[in-house]
This record gives structure tokens, C-alpha cells and sequence, in this order.
């Protein structure tokens, strides 16, 4: 009878922990799959900066045309690519800007500051000074003279 007894623990014991390792890998694809998700998002809202990137002024313009809250987009962008929204948004301005006066190099700063957001040509200079210790100028002779420089921004997106 203990025999027996002992053999129904067992099995109990066998199934229960079966049942938590089934339940262990059901979490673990739910996880992966929420992170496949969070991350798909996440693109879409890269996406959705750099097909509007002249008419988002900040970040909270970038949620609105993505359909989310503020709060949301950030935390979002944070969690995902260990960013800010504000960080990425300069990114893409000046991979705009690179991109603009590459195939442009005779454009104005007015005409490009238009292109890579909503703002004017003193914006463009103060942006240039305050995040990249540059201006229009030196970054257009910068340029068009180091394909170097260049490369690197004409081929990340």
C-alpha cells in the first residue's frame, strides 16, 4: 500500500511539475510575443516620424500623428531603443539635413530648414550650435567634402 502510495505522489509530483514547466514556456512565449510587439510598434512610429518629419515640431506632434499619448510614445521609445523621443528626433532632423544638402548642396538654409521641420532659418542655426557645435555653412563644406562624413548618414535609413 505505501508502494502504491508513494508511486501516486510521484506522479502527482510529475504532472504538477509538468504543468508548471508548460506554464513557464506559455509566459515565456507571451513575453517574446509582447516584445515582438512593443517592438513592431515601435518601428511604425519611427516610420511614421520620418514620413512627417516636416511637420512634427516635438514630441508631443509626433504622438498626435501617431495616434498616441505623449507619456505613452516615450515610454515606449524608451523601453525599446534606450532613447529619448526628443534624442531621436534630432537624429532624424540631421540625417534629414545631411540628406537634404547632399542632393542639394546649392539649397539655402531656409529652404532646408523647411524641409526637416517646421521652422525658420535662424531655428536651423540655433539647432546646428546648441546639439552638433556647428553651423549651416561649416556643415555644408563638411558635407560635400568628406564623403566620409557623408556615408554615414546618406545609408543608415
Amino acid at each position: 500500500m505505501d508502494n502504491n502510495y508513494e508511486q501516486s505522489r510521484a506522479v502527482k509530483s510529475s504532472q504538477e511539475q509538468s504543468r508548471a514547466v508548460k506554464s513557464s514556456q506559455e509566459q515565456s512565449r507571451a513575453v517574446k510575443s509582447s516584445q515582438e510587439q512593443s517592438r513592431a510598434v515601435t518601428k511604425h512610429l519611427l516610420n511614421i516620424l520620418d514620413q512627417n518629419l516636416a511637420e512634427v515640431k516635438n514630441v508631443t506632434d509626433w504622438a498626435v500623428k501617431a495616434g498616441y499619448s505623449r507619456n505613452w510614445l516615450s515610454r515606449n521609445i524608451k523601453k525599446n531603443m534606450n532613447r529619448t523621443p526628443n534624442s531621436l528626433l534630432r537624429e532624424f532632423r540631421f540625417i534629414r539635413l545631411v540628406k537634404e544638402i547632399t542632393k542639394n548642396p546649392s539649397a539655402t538654409a531656409a529652404y532646408i530648414a523647411g524641409t526637416i521641420a517646421p521652422c525658420d532659418e535662424k531655428r536651423l542655426y540655433n539647432f546646428l550650435s546648441k546639439y552638433y557645435n556647428t553651423n549651416f555653412t561649416n556643415l555644408r563644406f563638411k558635407i560635400l567634402g568628406d564623403p566620409e562624413f557623408r556615408k554615414k548618414f546618406t545609408h543608415s535609413r
